[in-house]
């Protein structure tokens, strides 16, 4: 069987990241395991990764291991950026007030 598309992957609720210069997807393939495949802009090429039904409870795992560590990198440099801001306009108030 052959690959499917980025039409047929959308139409069968398979997308997972579509926006500029990246698409990917997870499904079931015909082989029987999970599919992960991606694309990058400028690329003709499809990339693929299979994992078999018995890994896949591993990569959920991994992922939502992932997924805390980046929320909590993500919510500090949040805090810094707006600490950051603040002094910025902390700094040009006083030098509208000089």
């Amino acid at each position: 069987m052959s690959a499917p598309t980025w039409d047929q992957l959308r139409a069968g609720g398979y997308m997972i990241v579509e926006r500029l210069g990246l698409w990917a997807a997870v499904y079931p393939n015909s082989a029987g395991a999970v599919a992960l495949v991606s694309q990058t802009g400028g690329r003709d090429k499809m990339d693929f990764l299979d994992f078999g039904v018995d890994e896949v409870p591993r990569v959920i795992e991994k992922l939502q291991a992932a997924l805390q560590v980046a929320e909590e990198g993500r919510r500090r440099y949040e805090e810094a950026e707006a600490a950051q801001l603040a002094h910025e306009v902390v700094m040009r108030a006083k030098e509208a007030s000089s």
